[in-house]
């Protein structure tokens, strides 16, 4: 192949899933070498991963948060750290910052990303990963339970799907499946909702 040659991120998409597990075992054994100080976020962190010859470490440490609303703009930033690979995130998302290159294998760079819902984030990056559809759309539809349990579970669960979805656009992800996966749950606990309603109305 040629130097100047480009390979599409369509491509790539297609061709992670041969690296899946090995990217997957890569963030399963990832340790940070130090404690992170409370309020403050360094450029880079050192990792130390698993002896695992199949694992393919992470390039990036995702440093999540929720932007400040003018309510709470005093209020202290809670932050997660998540470990990501480059490649994974690159070829999915049209919306990332700039990705410093890390300095080593072990020193990867911090990246800071305000999300609307850091709470749904690791389902979203889970997904990148696996494109497992059946198991995110299970996980997002409830079980029955009696009405009133039934009902405030509908709303917890409009709201993560909302939030997914939020972080999805935030991110720009470039996946249709993901789209048409959410319209239906979407759709679904509408659905649920309008029936719980009537159920309950008086005749």
């Amino acid at each position: 192949m040629s130097p100047t040659t480009t390979v599409s991120d369509e491509y790539i998409r297609e061709k992670l899933s041969l690296f899946q597990d090995s990217m997957l075992a890569g963030l399963r054994d990832v340790r940070l070498a130090t404690p992170q100080r409370s309020g403050f976020l360094p450029r880079e962190v050192q990792i130390f991963t698993d002896d695992c010859l199949d694992a393919i470490p992470p390039t990036h440490m995702l440093a999540v948060y929720a932007p400040k609303s003018d309510s709470n703009v005093a209020a202290k930033t809670q932050v997660t750290l998540f470990p990501a690979h480059e490649i994974v995130l690159a070829s999915h998302c049209t919306n990332l910052p700039k990705l410093a290159e890390p300095s080593c294998p072990s020193v990867i760079p911090i990246v800071p990303l305000a999300l609307p819902s850091p709470t749904m984030y690791p389902y979203l990056q889970n997904y990148l990963y696996t494109k497992n559809i059946p198991a995110l759309e299970k996980l997002l539809l409830p079980a029955s339970h009696t009405h009133t349990q039934y009902t405030s579970s509908l709303m917890r669960r409009l709201l993560a799907v909302h939030g997914l979805w939020g972080n999805a656009s935030a991110l720009g992800v470039i996946d249709a499946p993901f789209y048409e996966m959410i319209e239906r749950v979407l759709a679904s606990l509408h659905q649920a909702l309008r029936d719980v309603h009537v159920s309950t109305s008086p005749a």
